[in-house]
């Protein structure tokens, strides 16, 4: 990544990238702030790149687009936002075909129930420890076509899918974007 240019990390892994500003409601990131509930505390035109991995996902649906719309607020011109969310189509393509997968992910379904699989990768946020606490609820569903649509009417351009590296993200249910300003 080019020093010049200013990236923000929206919704922050553990691992945090040398020189990005991180943005999250929780302590220790650069900026603090709950994306989607309010507009961000940050200038226009301040960043080169966005990124936010599994994170849109726990907005509310019908926040959605003012979320992105904040993004595409704060990004210089040609800037990119880089999204990744659950890829609802390879959800519930998996269901019918019978193929959805139990993983980690699934404390309440040790049977490994189908039905239980798909609520727990839709509605996601029955982590260990968390239960009933409401933390990480899944609030927002998206296939490629509803995410493409989000970006071109928040205003960006060149909507592009795009894949991670092998063994990197959330696996088989990853869903990514890359969009201009």
């Amino acid at each position: 990544m080019d020093n010049a240019l200013k990236c923000l990390e929206i919704g922050p892994s553990k691992k945090r990238r040398p020189g990005w500003d991180t943005l999250d409601a929780q302590r220790g990131c650069t900026i603090q702030a709950r994306w989607g509930h309010a507009p961000l505390p940050i200038d226009e035109n301040s960043y080169d790149l966005v990124f936010a991995s599994h994170v849109l996902e726990h907005i509310p649906w019908f926040q959605t687009a003012a979320a992105v719309a904040e993004v595409h607020r704060i990004l210089r011109p040609n800037g990119a936002f880089e999204v990744w969310v659950p890829d609802f189509e390879k959800i519930v393509r998996a269901y019918f075909e019978g193929s959805i997968l139990n993983d980690q992910w699934y404390p309440l379904n040790p049977e490994h129930d189908p039905w239980k699989s798909l609520n727990g990768r839709v509605f996601w946020g029955a982590r260990r420890g968390e239960i009933g606490k409401e933390v990480h609820f899944h609030r927002a569903c998206f296939d490629a076509p509803s995410l493409e649509r989000i970006l071109l009417q928040a205003g960006f351009r060149e909507v592009a899918r795009i894949q991670r590296p092998e063994g990197e993200g959330h696996g088989w249910i990853d869903l990514g974007m890359r969009a201009l300003k």
